[in-house]
């Protein structure tokens, strides 16, 4: 009888050297992007699948009136209504990351890197979809990621990688 062990075992480190090299993709094979934000300066202030907005792409909140709008129509299909994280938009802006509606759940979006381009940052950003044939549930959903990250004055993109 063949022992099995070997190949669970070789097919194991596979799957973890195909992770790694996947998420190495993100970054370039160099390692981080030039002029990446450190970590630890990318605060997740939330993250999910139900919002009120509806469209895909990036959207930037620089002070308190601007956050509660934004987080007024991030709401509008939840009842009751959550309280706004706080956030100190002294020394911060909140970037928030949008792929539109999605006909069930299983989807999602996680900010990758964020990058300074001149004045403004580089946004790259992921959406992770569920696989073929999985049981989802059927409602339309809106996935978003939420960050904050220090003041600064530019313009923002957004970059979809894979």
């Amino acid at each position: 009888m063949m022992h099995w062990g070997w190949m669970v075992g070789a097919a194991l480190l596979l799957g973890l050297v195909f992770a790694a090299c996947r998420r190495d993709a993100a970054h370039g094979p160099e390692g981080p992007r030039d002029g990446a934000l450190a970590p630890e300066l990318v605060q997740r202030v939330l993250q999910g699948t139900v919002s009120g907005v509806e469209a895909d792409g990036v959207f930037v909140c620089r002070d308190d009136e601007g956050w509660q709008r934004f987080w007024s129509e991030h709401t509008r299909l939840q009842l009751p209504t959550p309280a706004a994280p706080e956030v100190d938009f002294g020394e911060s802006c909140v970037i928030a990351v949008f792929c539109g509606d999605r006909p069930s759940g299983g989807y999602a979006v996680e900010i990758d890197t964020i990058e300074r381009v001149g004045e403004g940052l580089r946004v790259y950003a992921r959406e992770t979809r569920p696989e073929e044939g999985s049981a989802q549930v059927t409602m339309m959903t809106m996935p978003f990621e939420l960050v904050a990250v220090p003041r600064f004055a530019g313009p923002v993109e957004l970059e979809w990688i894979d």
